[in-house]
């Protein structure tokens, strides 16, 4: 399904606040990476709050909303990800923890004007429900 979709070499780049992070190439490796966030989960949903284009690449800030294995409430947390694209197809794609963070390195990898106002929190993304 996604193949057409992406690059070869395709890297999923898993970023905590601290500490290091992991990468992945492939789909299987988006897959494998997925599967390891969604394990210690007995349920796990994203609520998309923004989004924001920024020529190359595509800001996604989310809400995880999930209850823990063995839990019995939600647990909630902000998070981002930066799609990076490369002649049309996706190149990488970065999940952070620390929404700020992603801004940065949307910035950092975009000479666009709109990009470098999202890291600075002046652009006001699209809001979805």
């Amino acid at each position: 399904v996604f193949d057409p979709l992406v690059a070869e070499g395709f890297v999923t780049a898993m970023v905590p606040e601290s500490g290091f992070g992991q990468e992945r190439v492939g789909i299987e490796g988006f897959l494998a990476a997925w599967q390891d966030w969604a394990a210690p989960w007995d349920s796990l949903r994203f609520e998309v709050n923004e989004v924001a284009d920024a020529g190359d690449n595509l800001l996604t800030v989310v809400e995880q909303v999930g209850v823990p294995k063995g839990g019995s409430r939600e647990v909630k947390q902000r998070a981002a990800a930066v799609w990076k694209l490369e002649g049309g197809t996706l190149a990488r794609a970065e999940f952070h923890i620390d929404v700020d963070a992603a801004k940065a390195v949307l910035a950092e990898n975009s000479e666009d004007l709109e990009a470098i106002a999202v890291a600075k929190g002046q652009l006001r993304a699209v809001e979805r429900a």
